[in-house]
């Protein structure tokens, strides 16, 4: 996917997020908990969070996966460019910093993936 189109599709998912924010989060385990309620209602999958020594890890499973085989890559490339855009405003609306990132970390598959919010 070209740069142009992961920007684009981040931007899309800041503005899902912007319509639909966060509730307020006390702890990691109300902060799943708050996004796992709000992925609910697209039915987009289930996220775990995690706290580890590089960052905050969110492993999305179940994410949406296209019907046509040929397209599934493309369509987990776009798909995970707008959760990073949905997540990295849910999380800035949390209170962490412009100057932390969120970005893809690792597929396990087209329906599992791994994402770092970290300080560069």
């Amino acid at each position: 996917m070209s740069w142009r189109a992961s920007h684009f599709y981040a931007r899309w998912g800041e503005a899902l997020a912007d319509n639909y924010p966060l509730p307020e989060s006390e702890t990691v385990g109300q902060l799943e908990a708050n996004i796992n309620q709000l992925l609910s209602r697209f039915q987009w999958g289930v996220v775990s969070v995690e706290v580890g020594d590089d960052g905050l890890r969110l492993r999305h499973r179940a994410l949406p996966v296209s019907r046509d085989d040929a397209r599934r890559v493309r369509w987990c490339n776009a798909f995970c460019a707008i959760l990073e855009g949905l997540y990295s405003r849910w999380l800035q609306g949390q209170g962490g910093g412009a100057h932390v990132v969120l970005q893809r970390e690792r597929l396990f598959s087209v329906s599992d993936v791994q994402f770092l919010y970290f300080h560069p």
